[in-house]
C-alpha cells in the first residue's frame, strides 16, 4: 500500500516537474527576448532554484518512506525480542514452579536436606538466569532504539547531501 502511494506521488511529481520545467523554459525564453541579459540570468537562476526545490521535495518523500520502513523494521525486531523473552521467562517460571513443588514434596516427606538444598540451588540458578536474560533483553531493546535513531539521522544526512549536490555545491565526503 505504501509502495503504491509512493509510486503515485512520484508519478504526479514527475509530471509536475516536466510541465513546470517546460513552462519555466518558455518563460525564460520570453524574458530573454523582452528584457535584459541580467533579467534572463535571474530567470534561469529562479528556474534552477524551483527545479531544485521540486527535486528536493521528491527526495524528502523518498527519505520519509525509508524512515517509515526503518521504523517498521525495528518495531518488528522489538516485538520479536519481547516475544522471545516472554517465552524464555515462561519456561523459567515453569521450571521454578516444578522445583518449588519438588521442594514442598520433599519437605512433606521429611526427606533429607541434601535434596532440598540441591533444588534450592537449582532455583537460585534459574533466578540468576532470569535476571541475566531480562538485562540482556533490555540492552538489546536499547540497541534497537539507538540504531533506529542512528539510521534516521543518517537518512537526514543523505537528504542534506542531496540538497547540496542538487544545488550545485561541493559535497563534503566524510568517512563512515
Amino acid at each position: 500500500m505504501k509502495n503504491v502511494r509512493t509510486a503515485i506521488v512520484g508519478l504526479v511529481l514527475s509530471a509536475a516537474l516536466s510541465v513546470g520545467s517546460a513552462t519555466a523554459q518558455t518563460n525564460c525564453s520570453q524574458v530573454r527576448k523582452d528584457k535584459t541579459e541580467a533579467d534572463y540570468q535571474q530567470c534561469l537562476r529562479d528556474e534552477r532554484e524551483q527545479r531544485a526545490k521540486q527535486l528536493i521535495e521528491i527526495y524528502k518523500l523518498q527519505i520519509e518512506s525509508q524512515k517509515e520502513k526503518r521504523t517498521y523494521f525495528f518495531d518488528q525486531r522489538k516485538r520479536q525480542a519481547e516475544l522471545l523473552w516472554k517465552q524464555a521467562d515462561f519456561d523459567i517460571e515453569m521450571q521454578a514452579d516444578a522445583l518449588e513443588q519438588s521442594i514442598s514434596r520433599t519437605r512433606m516427606a521429611n526427606s533429607e536436606d541434601a535434596s532440598i538444598r540441591s533444588d534450592q540451588s537449582a532455583m537460585d540458578v534459574l533466578r540468576q538466569r532470569q535476571t541475566l536474560q531480562t538485562r540482556y533483553k533490555e540492552q538489546m531493546l536499547k540497541v534497537y532504539e539507538e540504531r533506529e535513531k542512528m539510521e534516521r539521522v543518517y537518512l537526514e544526512v543523505q537528504l542534506a547531501r542531496y540538497e547540496l549536490s542538487i544545488r550545485g555545491f561541493p559535497v563534503l565526503t566524510f568517512d563512515w
